[in-house]
């Protein structure tokens, strides 16, 4: 398949982690690679690029990234549980404190022209039985709902380790049944419990989108593909058997020593070349 056409059906997004965490300063690198995606991933409140509710900084958000001509497709939902951001969490205050915190994040969304919300409903620090874990990735998903429907804005569930599998999820979004609510795939996570392609297989047509990484199949290294250990071209011939077209959103962010931004970047987005040339084989 001809290059240019796999480039419209799985264009490139680049997670704003990509950059300093928490400093989305970087966009230009983005322009001049011709990332047109981004994923907002605030990781803390005071995000110095942008702080969510903060009318003046969104607005400085949004014009950043229209003068890079990057769309925010999504954002990331706060997820940090030592700073009290798990909406599974034991202590039910925190649990409280933590989904008020970010049902803050689809009125965010509204605001950027993001389309969905990537959400963490396990904590794989915390020992439960799977029933468990539903029950309270269930209680949270059901408080999110409404500032989804009232944006319009979808939730995209990611999966998380061992005891939070696509498996899992689907077993969540069989008895929530909302036509907002989906799967984000983090492929770097599949390839600690599974197979990436594996995975792929049991997300159906309820794939929102990408969390595309690469590690050593240990540890959830966040990698440039290529970089570790996971069959890249396995992956790829899944994702056309999927049937999947959308946004290939990578989400690496550990860099090599002596590696600048910048750099990164530009082999990020060389990384996502050399994915279309295997998207292009397999589907030959």
């Amino acid at each position: 398949m001809d290059l240019a056409v796999l480039k419209k059906q799985y264009p490139m997004g680049l997670a704003s982690t990509a950059m300093d965490l928490d400093d989305f300063g970087h966009l230009s690198r983005y322009a001049r690679n011709g990332i047109g995606i981004l994923e907002a991933t605030p990781i803390v409140t005071d995000n110095k690029s942008w702080k969510v509710g903060n009318e003046q900084s969104t607005q400085a958000f949004i014009n950043l990234c229209r003068k890079y001509r990057v769309r925010p497709n999504s954002i990331h939902a706060f997820y940090l549980a030592e700073l009290g951001h798990d909406m599974t969490d034991v202590d039910p205050a925190v649990r409280k404190k933590a989904i008020e915190l970010n049902s803050g994040m689809f009125e965010a969304a509204a605001e950027i022209g993001a389309s969905y919300v990537v959400v963490h409903l396990f904590n794989e620090k915390v020992r439960r039985s799977k029933g468990e874990s539903l029950f309270y990735a269930k209680e949270a998903l059901l408080q999110l709902l409404p500032q989804a429907e009232r944006t319009g804005t979808s939730i995209a569930v990611e999966n998380l380790y061992h005891d939070w599998t696509i498996e899992q999820i689907n077993k969540l979004l069989d008895e929530v049944n909302h036509p907002l609510v989906g799967i984000c795939l983090d492929v770097g996570h599949a390839a600690l419990y599974s197979t990436a392609q594996d995975e792929l297989a049991l997300c159906g047509n309820r794939l929102l989108g990408f969390h595309i990484h690469d590690n050593g199949l240990e540890d959830d290294d966040h990698l440039i593909p290529f970089r570790g250990k996971i069959d890249w071209p396995a992956v790829c011939s899944a994702l056309l058997k999927n049937g999947y077209q959308g946004t290939l959103m990578y989400e690496s962010f550990s860099r090599e020593e002596g590696e600048t931004v910048d750099q990164f970047i530009d082999a990020c987005y060389h990384a996502y070349l050399k994915m279309l040339e295997l998207l292009s084989a397999a589907s030959a």
